[in-house]
């Protein structure tokens, strides 16, 4: 089993990997469709699978992105709610 905390980078790093295929292949609108499909899709799968993942276990997995300063963290939660959130959001692109 995957950790959520790996998932909930995966979610950061979709879109962000899924523009730079499309921004290359801009030039080709079938190929650009495709990679927007594929991001879409893969997306949608990873929200799926943490939304399971934290609605059975009841945890809310954390990984905190920067320190900035003692006890300023940027750090991202997965809370039920906000995956519903996410769930839709993703679902809708």
């Amino acid at each position: 089993m995957i950790s959520p905390e790996y998932i909930l980078l995966a979610i950061l790093a979709v879109p962000l990997i899924g523009i730079v295929f499309i921004v290359l292949s801009n030039k080709t609108p079938n190929l650009r469709e495709l990679f927007t499909l594929i991001t879409a899709s893969l997306l949608f799968i990873l929200n799926i699978y943490l939304t399971y993942i934290v609605l059975e276990s009841n945890a809310s997995p954390t990984i905190v992105l920067a320190n900035f300063i003692p006890g300023g963290f940027l750090k991202l939660t997965a809370e039920p709610l906000g995956l519903i959130f996410g769930l839709i959001a993703s679902g809708l692109w």
